[in-house]
């Protein structure tokens, strides 16, 4: 009960607004108009209080990382274009006697620039002497005489110059202390972070430009955005394949506050009347607008030039205007976001198992008073983000909700710091307390001994290496969320229950992919909803066979996922994104650990997580539906098919899967890269009479005739009986069905959704495309010809040079790609008689869901979709696998879109539709 009405409580607030929060942070603005600097806002040194230690604890030992103190702007590139812009505007006689100041106090900055990018200002010097002699005041016992001190610094030069300081500060007030101060690259995964997992890696984080939203340390231009699928340095790049998210948008910022790009939106009227003798007549006034909010985040920084220039140019409402901009621009990439937290927290893995073995040695050893380390503000972000602790509390927004509840200037100043100071009694035991610039902060998930002070045990399990994880589900690790979702009959807000990131094995090679998010919908369209035993939506985002980080899913929708996931949960169903690897997974050693079959693999094991959590997750785990399209279409069809299958138990069993079913009640599949050892011959039969649309020429037609002839085998070995009372199939009457029962159905229904004008004005160019009035009759050689056209050389798939996506997915842990086709084998290996390795033999069909057709856990209802317009694969593929389900009772929905191309869903409402039909 008190879960549910903290849940009704929060939902309240999502629906009411936070308009207070937002006033307050105009009111700390107006307070100190310097902390609309937000990362560059120079570092307040509050009094601090300690919660009495438990008794008989002692601290003991500090473990620390601070971001360098108060600086000059990274370049002067700022300066010297607001100071050339403004110099310009004096030069045309637009500015008042208060533009012209504004005009010297810019020059004043832009001169102190000259040689000093980046470096460390005197207040950034005395704030980290300041830290230094609080932190001696506050924990003196820590120091003991003959103990070491030791300090790593960035090898940026502000890092080492405030590690100087802040030692310097110490060894005067513990002269008997062993100090030690370092820097090399060697430190950069822990000062800089370099975010590796395994051989994954991004380039090194350094500092956000002040007011740019940019980072000009070296690294990324920026962290993750929501919908996309991370950096490319990250295995496995976007997500999903094509496919658009879910319509709708979100809850803007403040009024004014936001704008895509350009000049900010918003009322500066007062700015620009107190700077220019006649605002409309200048043409740059947006450009100096934003430049000289820039080069006044600075000012504070550099104070001994006595330049104020938030404090004498701008309206408190400018300066929150401005601020609220830039604050949720830095909580988005690097905070806590809904967004992009979870994933960029994961980039201070490093840092935290650094911390974690040196505080595990020092308490050991008994020599080690402090490791301290110096380096930046994204670091310190990711650090709060994996910790939990970048909001009180632990609470995660979206980034256009930042300004009411986060602010830069109290969360990342200059110097902000993290430290973790540990106690210890008589026997053994160590606490350990968190201090997020200074101030004692909770851990969100973990229980207190009293007050702020946690069992290190119970920390290092919760934020350390794991070698083994719980797969029971936790009901209360969920994150309140709230989407705007276009339905068929408008615009529904839906606010759910967001549980993320989840891994799903008890043994995960990677828990970056090994995890998933469950989304449940507690109100929809204002309405109290109970999603308990509510259908799930297992919705896969594969593309390419590519890994799904699934420390990069949001929230629902999002590539590949889209319209369908989202539709879904505004139509009550729970909706399930798992990650999984794939073909370019890679371990420590530089193994390739997601080859087939490990995408079913790991999807077959998050289905088992959730029916070993029977009653405890949301929805019924008996009617679970699963979806994906392209390469996910293809994992779709074989996960409905092959469900509880013996083959995959002995690798199941190695990453720790729960021992449960692994079977689906329904499966939807669009556009599926399937049937792939039979694929070239497929396209051959469909498209080898058929040029190249690029270049209009046949390939090579002897080739394409053997394939042809494989084909035709292949065909008359399924022994498939077409619909209808069709027949036998075979490769002489295959474009027939498929035209009869597929083509024109597609044409007509779309042709029929047409006008009178609107049709014939279609049919002007078509004359191949003969209508009746009320029906198409068209051949599948017409259709070939005149209409899709052959996109892909021979052969298509099993290339001969290994270059294409499947390619990769028969590949093996040493090999990033193989032939996966005798044909391809025999051509490229000169041996007339060369066939596949019997065990890759074993894995391209546990890839194939015609393989599992008459499997006893092939799940009952299918829904089918390919677009018209996509020329990728043969339509052979998905009519035979229709067919073949039909031929054994399924109950399958299986049709073309017309004028559609690959993985577009033209009817997703549909889809839903007929979920709801077919689980009542």
């Amino acid at each position: 009960m008190d879960m549910k009405r903290n849940f009704l409580l929060l939902a309240s607030f999502l629906f009411l607004g936070t308009l207070a929060w937002g006033q307050e942070a105009k009111t700390l603005i107006g307070q100190d108009p310097a902390r609309a600097a937000n990362n560059l806002h120079a570092y307040e040194f509050h009094p601090v209080a300690d919660t009495p230690a438990p008794a008989g604890f002692a601290p003991v030992y500090i473990s620390h990382y601070g971001r360098h103190g108060s600086r000059h702007d990274i370049s002067s590139s700022t300066c010297d274009r607001t100071l050339a812009l403004l110099s310009k505007a004096d030069s045309l006689g637009q500015l008042t006697a208060a533009g012209k100041a504004l005009l010297e106090d810019v020059r004043i900055m832009a001169q102190e620039h000259v040689g000093m990018g980046g470096e460390l200002s005197w207040r950034g010097g005395r704030e980290h002497d300041q830290l230094a002699a609080r932190m001696a005041e506050r924990f003196p016992a820590v120091f003991v005489p003959g103990k070491e001190v030791n300090a790593i610094a960035s090898t940026v030069q502000r890092s080492i110059v405030s590690m100087a300081y802040f030692m310097a500060s110490l060894r005067a007030r513990f002269p008997e202390s062993v100090i030690s101060m370092t820097t090399g690259e060697r430190y950069t995964p822990v000062t800089r972070l370099s975010g590796s997992s395994g051989n994954r890696t991004t380039s090194p984080v350094g500092d956000a430009g002040p007011g740019s939203g940019g980072n000009r340390q070296g690294g990324p231009q920026g962290g993750p955005q929501a919908g996309q699928g991370g950096p490319q340095g990250r295995q496995g790049g976007p997500q999903g394949g094509p496919g658009g998210g879910p319509q709708g948008g979100r809850q803007g910022g403040p009024q004014g506050g936001r704008s895509q790009q350009g000049a900010p939106a918003g009322d500066f009227s007062a700015f620009y009347a107190t700077i220019f003798v006649n605002p409309a007549q200048v043409r740059d006034k947006e450009d100096i607008l934003t430049g000289t909010f820039k080069v006044g985040s600075i000012c504070e920084d550099l104070d001994f030039l006595g330049v104020d220039i938030y404090k004498n140019y701008f309206t408190v409402d400018e300066l929150y205007l401005l601020w609220a901009k830039e604050n949720d621009s830095l909580y988005s990439r690097w905070g806590n976001s809904v967004e992009s937290g979870y994933a960029y927290g994961q980039t201070a893995r490093p840092l935290v198992d650094d911390m974690i073995d040196k505080a595990d040695a020092a308490l050991a050893g008994d020599k080690v008073a402090a490791d301290l380390r110096f380096g930046h503000d994204q670091p310190y972000m990711a650090l709060c983000d994996l910790l939990g602790i970048d909001a009180d509390g632990g609470e995660r927004f979206r980034a256009e909700e930042a300004h009411d509840h986060w602010y830069a200037f109290d969360i990342v100043p200059t110097a902000a710091n993290v430290q973790l100071v540990f106690y210890r009694d008589a026997t053994g035991e160590v606490l350990v307390k968190v201090l997020r610039n200074e101030k004692e902060v909770a851990l969100k998930g973990l229980q207190a001994v009293s007050g702020p002070y946690y069992r290190w045990a119970d920390f290092k399990e919760k934020f350390g290496r794991k070698k083994t994880w719980s797969i029971e589900f936790d009901p209360e690790n969920f994150i309140a969320m709230k989407q705007t979702i276009q339905t068929a009959s408008g615009p529904v807000e839906v606010v759910y229950k967001a549980y993320m990131h989840i891994p799903y094995v008890t043994r995960p090679l990677d828990t970056d992919y090994q995890s998933l998010c469950i989304f449940e919908p507690v109100f929809i369209g204002g309405k109290s909803v109970d999603a308990s035993d509510a259908p799930i939506l297992f919705s896969n985002r594969v593309g390419g066979y590519m890994p799904v980080d699934d420390s990069r899913t949001t929230d629902v929708g999002g590539r590949s996922g889209g319209d369908r996931e989202a539709l879904a949960l505004a139509a009550g169903f729970v909706v399930v994104v798992p990650g999984c690897r794939g073909r370019t997974v890679q371990d420590a050693d530089d193994n390739y650990i997601g080859k087939a079959p490990a995408v079913l693999v790991d999807l077959k094991a998050a289905v088992r997580y959730l029916r070993h959590n029977k009653g405890k997750v949301p929805g019924d785990t008996d009617r679970m539906i699963s979806v994906g399209c392209s390469a996910g279409g293809a994992v779709s069809a074989a996960l409905g098919a092959s469900g509880n299958s013996p083959l995959f138990e002995p690798y199941l069993k190695e990453i720790g899967a729960a021992d449960e079913r692994d079977d689906f009640f329904a499966t939807g599949v669009f556009s599926p890269i399937m049937d792939l050892q039979h694929g070239d011959m497929a396209y051959e039969w469909e498209f080898g009479e058929v040029p190249l649309t690029r270049t209009g020429e046949l390939v090579d037609q002897t080739l394409s005739a053997a394939l042809r002839k494989e084909f035709a085998a292949y065909e008359k070995s399924l022994k498939l009986g077409g619909i209808n009372g069709y027949g036998r199939l075979t490769a002489d009457n295959l474009g027939e069905y498929i035209a009869r029962y597929w083509l024109n159905p597609a044409a007509t229904l779309y042709l029929q959704g047409l006008s009178e004008t609107e049709r014939t004005a279609y049919l002007a160019d078509k004359a191949w495309l003969k209508w009746d009035g009320t029906a198409t009759h068209m051949t599948m050689e017409d259709y070939n010809r005149n209409y899709s056209g052959r996109y892909k050389a021979l052969p298509a798939f099993d290339t001969f040079d290994l270059h294409e996506a499947e390619n990769g997915l028969f590949g093996n842990t040493t090999t990033d790609a193989g032939h996966f086709t005798g044909f391809s084998l025999r051509q490229t290996s000169g041996d007339p008689s060369a066939t596949l390795d019997p065990a890759l033999q074993k894995v391209i069909d546990m890839m194939n869901p015609f393989t599992y057709i008459s499997n006893k856990g092939c799940a009952k209802h299918w829904w089918i979709r390919h677009g018209t317009t996509e020329s990728g694969i043969s339509r052979a593929a998905m009519v035979n696998f229709s067919t073949a389900l039909m031929n054994k009772g399924k109950d399958v929905n299986s049709k073309l879109f017309w004028d559609a191309m690959h993985c577009v869903d033209k009817d997703p409402q549909g889809f839903v539709d007929w979920m709801q039909e077919v689980c009542k």
